[in-house]
């Protein structure tokens, strides 16, 4: 669905330097060095393991390639998850069962800023500058190789 989606765009929009394809972090399927950058979004904390994935973005960088992600942040406080609740409210949800769920379920599998940086470190990548992102409960990181 995120492919299609991502596709519809780049058409509509006349992006033509780009390719979009369904593939798994845990083993990317190309060369070393294929990319110029890489991102993601909102995705480490889903994947078996982290630590691989990471290994892998890194593996198929060219060298000083682009590192960028981005991921909700597990020690965001409960009144700035509240804050984004209202922002994005669920009608068929309630606030508190949406709260309970956020924080146990999508930022309760997350990591820390802390956290985060460490494993792209650890994986390699270096010049990282960390920022937490304003008005949304996220950590963002971006780094080179």
């Amino acid at each position: 669905m995120q492919v299609r989606a991502a596709r519809k765009y780049a058409a509509k929009n006349k992006v033509t330097n780009c390719l979009f394809h369904k593939g798994n972090a845990m083993s990317i399927p190309y060369p070393d060095q294929t990319f110029d950058a890489a991102v993601s979004i909102g995705s480490i904390k889903h994947w078996p393991d982290p630590a691989r994935g990471l290994r892998e973005i890194y593996r198929v960088l060219k060298p000083e390639g682009h590192f960028i992600i981005s991921e909700t942040d597990k020690e965001v406080s409960d009144d700035n998850l509240r804050d984004f609740i209202t922002r994005f409210r669920c009608w068929f949800v309630p606030d508190m069962l949406l709260l309970w769920g956020l924080r146990h379920v999508i930022f309760g599998q997350s990591f820390s800023e802390k956290e985060l940086a460490e494993m792209v470190a650890q994986a390699g990548f270096t010049d990282l500058k960390s920022t937490r992102v304003g008005q949304c409960p996220y950590v963002l990181i971006q780094a080179r190789k």
